[in-house]
């Protein structure tokens, strides 16, 4: 429907689904990639400090798996159409979670070993068509040190979700240390209601509407993003190394607060000081 010139964006409802639902635009790319023989996933080692209780690590993370449909998700094609299903939780996220404990190694013998097992970890396939897409293991590299082994596949996360994932389980895991049920309040709607009502949304004239307007405002970008500034693009190299530089919180939150009043992301603003620098 529309007010005026402008679209009146309907919510996004649970739907009732009785079998598989559409993948979002999003996912599609992802599908189509991993097709195409380039698996995008992430393989994390999160260290865990303090005593673990192992139990309530695993319930919490169970919840946050439960919660999330599309973190208990598979991605079969139907002639050649992909779809996704939600798996049991149990396929989903086999418990208990497998543990490898280093604690006794000496410290370079524990070091190399816990590089090998991250190394290993990361080249795993994901089997997208049966699932599961997001796989967990636990490394005990000392008493009060664990370090989590979490892999996904893209298609289920990006990096927003990756920080609601651990605020959910920091919350699930908390409750469940002192015996006390879920914290959080139960998703009025799941990732697949998004995907059904996107296709909905993006058809027709809406979708015409919106990629004429994406095409007017993109018209004239560079084709290639010239940087560095001050001399020849030399030749792309996919080596690099990382650079952790951080930030105070005053200029972290003064950065965010730009991008929101310029409706721009964080890393176009970052991206923009750059090109100023």
């Amino acid at each position: 429907s529309q007010d005026g010139d402008h679209d009146v964006v309907p919510p996004v409802l649970a739907l009732h689904r009785d079998g598989p639902a559409p993948l979002s635009l999003f996912q599609q790319r992802f599908w189509f990639l991993h097709r195409a023989g380039q698996p995008y996933r992430a393989s994390l080692a999160l260290q865990l400090h303090g005593d673990l209780n192992v139990a309530a690590f695993e319930q919490a993370l169970a919840e946050v798996v439960r919660r999330h449909e599309v973190l208990r998700s598979c991605f079969p094609d139907e002639d050649g159409r992909p779809m996704q299903q939600v798996l049991p939780l149990a396929q989903a996220l086999p418990l208990p979670l497998a543990l490898t404990d280093l604690s006794a190694l000496p410290q370079d013998a524990s070091e190399s070993t816990m590089l090998r097992l991250v190394a290993e970890e990361a080249q795993r396939p994901i089997d997208l068509a049966n699932g599961p897409v997001l796989r967990a293991a636990l490394v005990r590299n000392a008493e009060d040190r664990h370090t989590l082994l979490l892999t996904m596949h893209h298609i289920v996360y990006d990096a927003w979700s990756l920080g609601i994932l651990m605020r959910e389980l920091d919350a699930g895991y908390r409750a469940a240390r002192q015996g006390l049920p879920s914290p959080l309040a139960p998703l009025p709607v799941q990732y697949a209601d998004f995907a059904a009502w996107q296709h909905q949304r993006l058809q027709g004239d809406s979708l015409a509407r919106l990629l004429g307007w994406w095409r007017d405002k993109l018209h004239d970008v560079p084709q290639v993003l010239n940087l560095p500034m001050d001399r020849p693009r030399t030749a792309q190299a996919q080596g690099g190394e990382t650079l952790e530089c951080p930030l105070p919180d005053a200029l972290s939150d003064g950065l965010q607060a730009l991008a929101r009043r310029t409706g721009s992301t964080l890393f176009m603003t970052m991206l923009a000081a750059f090109d100023a620098l």
